[in-house]
């Protein structure tokens, strides 16, 4: 155990030797569950009463979502009715996931979508945990109508219900980034990045959009197409999947600076880094870095006067690469591999946060494999150039994830199942 916390995964053996959080109440995340999944599609014939979660019930024991009008006096036995969802696979795959610590954020099933997909989580300046996913619509795969969602947690209470940031046109919008960022007066705001079509070609591709919230996630203004500030080889690049970074180093003279990156663009699969001066007005590419790389994620250094560093998938055999840039993004030198950062071909995240000394000390998650499962977060304290054992977060099937600093914890969001890796998206505090 790396950072002060104990998760223990014993599901993969048919033996649950999970410890608890004690923090996650299980039954509520599962009655949240069916008041999300379920109530909407009975309540015009059973009135609106908020679901019970129980394994009981006609004919078997499968977990269903029931009404309280079905149930006893207590609430804990079906009596009599149809008013009820069952939704068994689910909410044994929720509770499993609870009972280990992790809690489940997005669920297919949930607001009738089939899956939810490439989590991304910031934290505003007053303490709210945005957690953002494409809302997949039809099936889970990457080419349907999906919408950009995201659910608010704030003062550590239950997740709120799942608001709309981006509502599609009938395609895939993708790769939601945001970035909290500060105007010249200190007031702060969310933006957002994301494209609308996944797995561009030279004969197909998508735009780039951008949107802001100035409220803390509760609404949006209209998203504002950006493709034109991109060279032809990188129009319709897919953002991230990451997070803007803003530079707010008071007196530096990139002070104010946001950085996003992307790739996959019309022309190939080359990764640009790319920013804005001016709050978002106008946008700067950078020089590709090469299409063996992809899905990468940037963070500042502080002890380099922000200087960059990125973290990038690459393939499993080859383990994640990084590259290090000075503040104006002239790159410092070749990718590099580090020795144990394994991969499972898979996207991965990386955040910053300044040590005590004024170290730079970097945590990076990603499924080590050999296959998309070992969710693991490992930790540097040598600004990215050597890594630690890591923390095992997810032992089964798990795919992309995104860290978070709330200050007092290091939160990771993360794609995870007891059957395959997409079967939700959950919440753990791993330091």
């Amino acid at each position: 155990m790396k950072f002060g916390v104990t998760l223990i995964l014993g599901y993969a053996l048919g033996v649950s030797t999970a410890l608890g959080n004690p923090k996650l109440d299980c039954s509520t995340i599962a009655n949240d569950y069916c008041n999300l999944n379920c109530l909407p599609n009975i309540a015009g014939r059973c009135g609106s009463d908020l679901m019970v979660a129980l394994k009981d019930g006609p004919g078997s024991d499968k977990m269903r979502c029931y009404s309280p009008s079905t149930l006893n006096d207590d609430q804990t036995k079906y009596v009599d009715g149809d008013c009820y969802c069952t939704r068994d696979e689910a909410l044994t795959s929720l509770v499993e996931e609870c009972e280990q610590d992790v809690e489940t954020v997005f669920a297919s099933g949930m607001d009738n979508a089939a899956c939810y997909r490439i989590p991304s989580i910031i934290q505003t300046p007053d303490g709210a945990l945005l957690a953002f996913a494409e809302q997949r619509l039809s099936d889970c795969g990457d080419n349907g109508q999906n919408n950009i969602v995201l659910r608010r947690r704030e003062n550590r209470s239950a997740w709120g219900e799942i608001l709309m940031v981006a509502e599609s046109d009938g395609t895939a919008y993708s790769n939601a980034n945001p970035a909290i960022v500060y105007d010249s007066d200190g007031k702060w705001s969310i933006l957002l990045h994301f494209d609308t079509m996944n797995n561009p070609s030279s004969t197909r591709i998508g735009k780039n959009m951008q949107t802001w919230s100035n409220d803390g996630g509760k609404t949006w203004e209209e998203p504002v197409e950006i493709t034109d500030f991109f060279p032809p080889a990188s129009q319709g690049c897919m953002p991230g999947p990451a997070l803007g970074v803003q530079n707010n180093v008071e007196g530096h003279p990139l002070n104010g600076r946001i950085y996003f990156n992307c790739h996959s663009g019309n022309a190939g699969n080359d990764h640009v880094m790319y920013w804005s001066d001016d709050m978002g007005k106008t946008w700067i590419v950078g020089e590709p870095l090469g299409s063996q790389f992809n899905e990468c994620m940037h963070g500042l250094l502080p002890s380099s006067n922000s200087s960059v560093i990125m973290n990038c998938r690459t393939t499993a055999a080859m383990g994640r690469a990084e590259f290090f840039f000075d503040p104006e993004l002239n790159q410092d030198g070749e990718a590099i591999f580090v020795e144990g950062l394994d991969d499972a071909g898979c996207m991965g995240s990386i955040i910053v946060r300044e040590g005590e000394g004024g170290e730079d000390i970097v945590y990076q998650s990603n499924a080590v494999g050999p296959s998309r499962t070992h969710l693991t977060v490992k930790k540097s304290s040598d600004s990215g150039k050597t890594f630690d054992a890591g923390l095992l977060v997810w032992e089964g099937p798990s795919a992309y994830s995104m860290l978070v600093d709330t200050g007092d914890e290091i939160g990771l969001l993360l794609e995870l199942g007891v059957k395959g890796p997409y079967e939700a998206i959950g919440y753990a505090v791993v330091g």
